[in-house]
C-alpha cells in the first residue's frame, strides 16, 4: 500500500512478486474443495428450480437463468465458501510462521511458545469475531439471495 501512495513502482512490483508462494500455499489447498463443493451442490440446486413453470409464465431464458436458477444456485456456493473461511485462517498462521511474516498468527505461536495466556486468549477472541463476522455475512447473504428466508 505504501509504494503505491508513494508512486514506488518497482517496491510495488517486488512485494507482489514475494506474495506468490505464500497465496498459492493458502489457496490452493483450499481452492480444490470449494470448487468439487460449489459445483456438486449447484448442480443440485439447480435441478430443483421449476424452469419450465418459469418459461411457461413467459419469462426470457435469461432471467430465468439468473433471477431463478443463479440466486438458487448460489446458496450452497456461499455456504461453502463460509465454512472455508476458518480452514484460510488457520492456513495464514502457518504461512506466516513458514514465511517469517509478521502477522497475527506469528504473534499467536510465539505467544503459545512463551505461554503467555492473555495474548493467546485475545488471539482467540479476536479470530473467533472473524470467524463470526464472516458467518454473519453469510447469513445475511443468505436473506439477499432468497427473499423465502427470514430471521425473525
Amino acid at each position: 500500500m505504501d509504494s503505491t501512495v508513494t508512486g514506488n513502482w518497482e517496491a510495488l512490483r517486488s512485494a507482489a512478486a514475494h506474495l506468490v508462494l505464500p497465496v498459492l500455499a493458502v489457496v490452493l489447498g483450499r481452492l480444490a474443495v470449494v470448487e468439487a463443493d460449489s459445483h456438486r451442490h449447484a448442480r443440485s440446486a439447480q435441478r430443483t428450480v421449476p424452469f419450465r413453470t418459469a418459461r411457461s409464465k413467459g419469462l426470457r431464458g435469461l432471467v430465468v437463468i439468473y433471477k431463478h436458477g443463479l440466486r438458487n444456485a448460489l446458496i450452497p456456493v456461499v455456504t461453502t465458501l463460509g465454512m472455508q473461511f476458518s480452514a484460510l485462517l488457520g492456513g495464514t498462521v502457518i504461512v506466516e510462521v513458514v514465511f517469517a511474516w509478521p502477522g497475527i498468527g506469528r504473534y499467536a505461536v510465539g505467544s503459545i511458545r512463551t505461554v503467555d495466556f492473555p495474548a493467546i486468549m485475545s488471539v482467540t477472541v479476536v479470530l473467533a469475531v472473524a470467524f463470526l463476522a464472516t458467518n454473519l455475512l453469510v447469513d445475511m447473504l443468505y436473506v439477499w439471495l432468497d427473499p423465502r428466508i427470514k430471521y425473525a
